[in-house]
């Protein structure tokens, strides 16, 4: 008998609904009742386990008991006699899923409204919430298990959970991809699953309402189950401009790895998201002003079984300091509007300078739009970005000496004012006048000096005054897929081509694109494939090593399509267009030589410093990571504060003293900690990474220095090594400013944090401590994510947008080769 005309008992099944990880689920009739069910069939053989039947029961017992208007209710549950498949009956729902829902709109651009998506994740974090406090983890939370209830007035649908449990067997690997996309961290490794891993995959479903992009995608199961145990997100803004810094802090700590490092509650998190969209928080969830017991460690990675020997208390709904506030709703696109991106620079009406490539990104699948209002990494900037000064100042030790800071300096460096005592008057002098024999000379001289320069001018533009013709760009990209965190895997393991206007290649020949290295262990060229028609081209690294580590140079040949090169071909009469990074030392850098070239490799691929501490990676990924870790931190902290107690047993106190140690770990680094945290034996953070501070306390004896003050010094050398280009100066000066926006606020962070962990359980519990954890939180968001400024409508930027213009420093202008008397410029 086929499926289609099935009978189980009094239910005829008549159209299945889709499948799942579990099971199918159908629509059945109920010809006693007269009326449609939804039935879940489940194959008890697959789940594996001599336990299942117990486990069955147990739990379609509690799912019974759920009674929420916001929970599909489950009727029934049934285990076959023979003990092969069991079902679970519910309600059916007359409507569309909400994964159906953004493919019609997210999906196509069109970001649903403010309002909208509010009133859309409302229900669904009451339904959670409720689920939780009753020990239930849904455990497969997507957007196909939120169905759209059209019965109800509320367009485009009431949300309904379904799928809540009996996720017996959750191979990551044998996941529909549909799942594995929504995934937490802790599911993806195999670990137990808690309340916080359903927060996590929905911020997975905020940030896909948000941007119509989902955090991570690939080729492969495992290639997006990497990137979310190791990857990092694309910034949200930097996806969909209209996104405040304060909504991208609110979905970015809600796919914070730690899940304690999350929002407490599904409502905590609306919450928060409601008021940095400027829209009022649902009833909902604005009511619930106790806090809910979060399941930590449950006995079982069971969808619904979760012990609660291990509560944390989680705090009540968060309030987001009224500073982070917009001033005024956020614009956001009305229903049905596409979602339109700032665009891209385009080039001169003469097309010899062509458009820039969009950014890079950290996932070659994810789209990417420019930050507005400043341009996209690699493109011709303004320099309106406000210039931060800090100061010199002193820090008190633990034995309450002063201890003085270094200087900390803006970038560009600038020469201090002079000022000078005004000199006496002088007596009147009578000159002569001058000859005209003199003035014979003064012109022959001031004619050689411009001749000589002149000469000098055309000697740097390498012998013509002609600026080269630009034809495209190429630049590395970041797939984010790390084999580990302390490796530099996943970074710039990707590169694209994008040139214009070139002329096709004559009848039987392509263009062919190779990746060549001027480092002697380096002798193959890699070949990246033939360009598109359209002139452009993606190449992704097998293994996802650092391109940008061992090549610096580009070259485009145009060869015999059939059979294709395997290398470049020697005739140099083959060769069409290059680029380079210049390996040329700078002279003006005595003391390390490195060149334009080191620099990118320090900043992204491997640096040498970092190294010799056991660091793999570039400093960027690594400030990247740190600041994350703080603003996690500074989140739990501020959280866990509202359950702090004056009692010297209060574990939420021992919790909020921990998450404020760890922010000094990563601010101030082993060799310095014990300045603000004496009492502290040892870090609790990674100690490796702990060798590394973010700060810069001593720059003599510190090693490696501080990642600000390391990142700013590179900057600062790019600006004048040799064969920079005009566009990679100003994205320097660019991020240096960002650097002191961070450098600004993280210090802000160290003042807030050494102040409150020194505070007895009494003091943090007070009311007067909630004023310095809500500012310690909204600088740890604003060095992450950037501030926004209302009057000006202008984001000064934060670590974010730092990781991603440092990527667009490694951003190659194309140019034709070029031949003079037989030697081709490009050879």
């Amino acid at each position: 008998m086929s499926m289609s005309q099935r009978r189980i008992g009094k239910y005829e099944l008549q159209q299945r609904l889709g499948d799942g990880a579990v099971g199918e689920t159908w629509k059945a009739f109920d010809g006693s009742q007269r009326h449609y069910v939804a039935i879940k069939i489940i194959p008890a053989n697959a789940q594996g386990g001599e336990d299942f039947s117990s486990r069955f029961y147990r739990e379609g017992q509690i799912l019974t008991t759920l009674q929420h208007p916001n929970i599909v209710p489950v009727r029934d549950f049934r285990l076959l006699q023979d003990g092969n498949e069991a079902y679970i009956i519910m309600d059916y729902v007359e409507g569309t899923s909400l994964a159906d829902y953004l493919k019609t709109t997210a999906h196509t651009g069109n970001i649903p409204s403010a309002d909208e998506i509010v009133r859309l994740l409302a229900p669904v974090a009451s339904a959670l919430d409720y689920a939780q406090q009753r020990g239930v983890i849904h455990g497969a939370l997507r957007p196909a298990a939120i169905l759209l209830d059209r019965s109800i007035n509320f367009p485009p649908g009431e949300p309904k959970l379904t799928d809540f449990g009996f996720n017996f067997s959750r191979n990551p690997l044998a996941l529909p991809p549909g799942d594995i996309a929504y995934i937490s961290p802790e599911a993806a490794q195999g670990l137990a699953i808690t309340s916080r891993s359903d927060l996590y995959s929905l911020g997975v479903i905020l940030y896909e309402m948000c941007t119509g992009t989902l955090p991570f995608s690939g080729d492969t199961s495992g290639d997006i189950l990497m990137q979310h145990i190791h990857g990092i997100p694309t910034s949200p803004t930097l996806i969909n401009p209209r996104i405040s810094p304060a909504l991208t802090g609110a979905i970015m700590r809600s796919l914070a790895r730690d899940p304690a490092a999350r929002f407490p509650t599904a409502s905590a998190l609306v919450t928060t998201v409601a008021k940095a969209l400027g829209v009022s928080v649902p009833e909902s969830i604005s009511s619930r002003s106790q806090p809910l017991p979060t399941i930590l460690n449950p006995s079982s990675q069971s969808g619904i079984s979760g012990s609660l020997n291990a509560v944390s208390g989680p705090s009540s709904p968060a309030q987001w300091p009224s500073e982070m506030l917009p001033t005024s709703p956020i614009e956001w696109p009305s229903p049905g509007r596409s979602a339109s991106p700032t665009p891209v620079p385009a080039g001169d009406a003469s097309g010899t300078r062509p458009a820039l490539p969009p950014p890079p990104v950290v996932s070659s699948s994810t789209p990417v739009l420019p930050l507005t209002p400043t341009a996209a990494p690699g493109a011709r900037m303004e320099m309106n970005m406000p210039t931060v000064l800090t100061s010199s100042s002193t820090r008190i030790d633990p034995a309450g000496a002063a201890i003085p800071m270094t200087s900390r300096s803006s970038f560009p460096p600038q020469a201090p004012a002079q000022t000078e005592p005004s000199p006496l008057p002088a007596r009147p002098v009578r000159r002569k006048r001058p000859g005209w024999l003199y003035v014979g000379l003064v012109v022959a001289l001031l004619i050689l000096l411009l001749g000589s320069a002149f000469g000098i001018y055309r000697f740097i533009l390498g012998g013509s005054s002609a600026q080269p013709v630009v034809v495209g760009h190429a630049f590395f990209v970041s797939s984010g897929l790390l084999s580990s965190q302390n490796s530099n895997q996943g970074i710039t393991d990707e590169f694209q081509i994008n040139l214009q206007n070139l002329p096709a290649p004559p009848a039987g020949k392509s263009y062919y694109a190779w990746l060549l290295s001027d480092q002697e262990s380096v002798q193959v060229a890699l070949g990246l494939g033939v360009l598109s028609p359209q002139l452009t081209l993606t190449y992704n690294d097998p293994q996802h090593n650092n391109l940008l580590a061992n090549y610096n140079h580009l070259l485009i040949t145009e060869e015999s399509t059939n059979p294709a090169p395997t290398s470049p071909s020697p005739d140099t009469g083959a060769w069409v267009y290059s680029s380079a990074f210049s390996t040329t030392k700078n002279p003006q850098d005595t003391v390390n030589h490195f060149s334009l070239y080191d620099h990118l490799r320090h900043l992204l691929s491997s640096d040498p410093k970092l190294a010799k501490v056991g660091l793999n990676g570039g400093l960027d990924i690594w400030l990247y990571r740190n600041t994350s870790k703080i603003l996690e931190q500074a989140g739990s902290a501020r959280d866990l504060q509202k359950q702090c107690v004056a009692n010297t047993a209060s574990a939420a106190c021992d919790s909020v003293h921990r998450a404020l140690v760890r922010i000094l770990d990563y601010l101030d680094g082993s060799q310095f900690v014990w300045r603000d945290v004496p009492t502290q034996p040892q870090v609790l953070i990674d100690p490796t990474i702990a060798r590394v501070a973010l700060l810069e306390f001593d720059t003599v004896n510190q090693f490696p220095p501080g990642y600000l003050e390391h990142i700013g010094s590179h900057l600062r050398e790019i600006t004048i090594s040799p064969a920079v280009t005009a566009e990679q100066r100003t994205l320097a000066i660019q991020i240096g400013h960002a650097i002191n926006n961070v450098q600004v606020w993280l210090d802000a962070v160290h003042q807030d944090a050494a102040q409150l962990v020194k505070m007895s359980n009494s003091q943090l519990a007070s009311a007067s401590a909630v004023s310095t954890f809500n500012d310690l939180f909204t600088n740890a968001n604003y060095a992450f994510i950037g501030k926004f400024d209302p009057n000006t409508s202008t984001v000064q930027q934060g670590v974010v947008q730092i990781h991603y213009s440092i990527q667009g420093l490694a951003t190659f202008d194309v140019t034709p080769c070029t031949v003079t008397s037989g030697q081709n410029s490009c050879a």
